[in-house]
């Protein structure tokens, strides 16, 4: 008991504190990770924390004092980017001289870091007791964490996913087979807007559709999108139902999104190609229910690059950290890596345009998705200009690389393929709202334009013989309209609707904003 007694006056909390961020991160996310996401951030935290307490031990000559220093700056270290981005980019005039507000919270934030550490410094309290208080309060903090997650956990859903019995109730093994038919290409392009959005930010982008229309597209002017996020937008699509089976099967309270990445992984498009005798290609992004496909004849998956992180360990200390900006301005490799994906993806759709045999493609593409790193010409976006610019702008400039990189890979896929090529070009949702911007996790109670914004997306199909999606449909017909034409399946085409969500933490709680995103007629 002494022994106990003695161990918890030892600075627990730096360790606590330092492991806090990353076990509630994983809490929140939990349904689509593994406890092993842990081991390097946590590693990562403890080793800095543990070199800050080192030093600054050194400094104060009391251990107890530089512990609290330590999970005093640790604290805020995560804290920075939250309070940050709640300041927001603007400028402000002090005594005539114009100055950005990043500086002024910087200047403050500088400030807050030299009064705390001179008043812990200066401490008269008894160590000893604040001690163990504080690793009370680290403990319970922790426990809390874990506990919450409870409603997270659904493991009785895990292996859910949105079972598709369209392509099984007819025999459909007399139809058509892949070496009769032209090879598909199915790529999304992650927010990419419609052309009414971008024309209410300022941007034309008749000229990008003009080129498309001369290559042989037709452009979905119309086109809306089933729901305002990747999962739930690919779940659909790619199994050509809308969502509201999964959710009676998994319950609208539940918040896994592993069923929903289940689906994309498992999807009936894939399937009921690979039957006919397409060989199946993954060219997926970063995001782990694209990157890679069990089913697939062949995943391309390209390296992680720069500091070698996996995703959760990224967005944990790159995205929630002023590692980010430290890793942009002294490891550039960690910030253009996102560029370096997607060029990896553009030359692995050339490569496979070359492959003879009949083949489907599907590619899901972070771009114009941020991290923003191009300028409209794909010239290299510096972290000054993204800084000192708004999201509009930073959005713009990446799109405008975005239009002329498509246009050199239809070209490519088209001058390189020896088959013949269906080219869908996709957007699974438009930009997080502009103009009408959304905060909180609620999608509820938001003007049109912020949903339209959203919700009405980029669609374009290139065709051998002529074939065109009608204007308005809306990705859950995409593959409806490509089978009925191509291999005779007479599947029923269904409304288009669009969807959001009460909340983000419940994806199955769906409420229908159709109206709110239609089109004028």
């Amino acid at each position: 008991m002494k022994v106990l007694q003695k161990i918890w006056q030892w600075p627990l909390h730096v360790f606590l504190l330092g492991a806090f961020p990353a076990v509630f991160f994983y809490t929140q996310n939990q349904n689509e990770l593994t406890p092993g996401v842990l081991v390097v951030p946590i590693f990562v935290t403890w080793l800095g924390s543990f070199t800050m307490l080192s030093v600054t031990s050194l400094l104060t000559k009391n251990w107890l004092r530089a512990a609290f220093i330590t999970s005093f700056l640790v604290s805020l270290f995560f804290l920075y980017p939250h309070l940050y981005g709640a300041v927001g980019f603007g400028k402000v005039t002090l005594l005539g001289v114009v100055v950005t507000t990043s500086k002024l919270f910087n200047l403050a934030t500088l400030v807050v870091v030299v009064t705390g550490v001179v008043l812990i410094a200066r401490l008269k309290t008894n160590l000893s007791d604040t001690t163990r208080v504080v690793n009370m309060v680290a403990v319970c903090m922790l426990v809390v964490s874990l506990l919450s997650s409870g409603g997270n956990a659904d493991t009785r859903t895990a292996k859910e996913k949105v079972r598709n019995d369209l392509l099984t109730e007819k025999d459909f093994s007399q139809g058509p087979r892949a070496e009769e038919l032209p090879d598909i290409y199915y790529l999304i392009f992650d927010r990419y807007a419609n052309e009414t959005s971008l024309a209410s930010y300022g941007f034309d982008n008749t000229p990008f559709l003009s080129q498309l229309v001369s290559e042989g597209f037709s452009v979905v002017h119309k086109a809306t999108g089933n729901y305002p996020n990747t999962t739930e937008s690919l779940a659909s699509s790619l199994n050509m139902k809308y969502l509201d089976g999964l959710a009676g099967r998994v319950g609208t309270d539940s918040s896994s999104v592993t069923p929903l990445h289940n689906s994309i992984e498992d999807n009936a498009v894939s399937s009921f190609l690979r039957q006919r005798g397409y060989s199946f290609y993954n060219i997926g992004s970063w995001w782990e229910a694209t990157r890679t496909n069990r089913f697939a004849t062949k995943s391309y998956v390209a390296e992680q690059g720069g500091l070698g992180l996996d995703e959760f360990s990224t967005n944990l200390l790159l995205h929630n950290t002023p590692l980010g900006k430290l890793a942009a301005r002294f490891f550039p490799e960690a910030y253009t890596s996102h560029g370096a994906r997607f060029q990896y993806q553009l030359a692995s759709l050339r490569e496979v345009a070359a492959f003879t045999k009949p083949k489907f493609v599907f590619s899901h593409m972070l771009m114009p998705h941020d991290p923003y790193i191009y300028n409209a010409d794909c010239t290299e976006r510096s972290t000054e200009a993204v800084e000192g610019s708004t999201y509009k702008d930073n959005y713009l400039q990446q799109l405008a690389c975005a239009n002329i990189q498509i246009l050199r890979l239809v070209k490519d896929i088209k001058a390189t393929s020896s088959r013949d090529a269906l080219i869908i070009l996709q957007s699974d949702e438009g930009p997080h709202a502009i103009l009408a911007s959304r905060s909180g996790s609620t999608w509820l109670g938001y003007p049109d334009q912020t949903y339209q914004e959203k919700l009405r997306i980029f669609s374009a199909v290139f065709s051998p013989d002529g074939f065109a999606l009608p204007e308005g449909t809306s990705p859950v017909n995409t593959f409806r309209y490509v089978f009925n034409h191509y291999f005779n399946t007479d599947l029923p085409i269904l409304p288009n609707k669009s969807f959001v969500f009460e909340r983000e933490e419940l994806p199955y709680k769906f409420v229908e904003v159709t109206e709110k995103v239609a089109f004028p007629e």
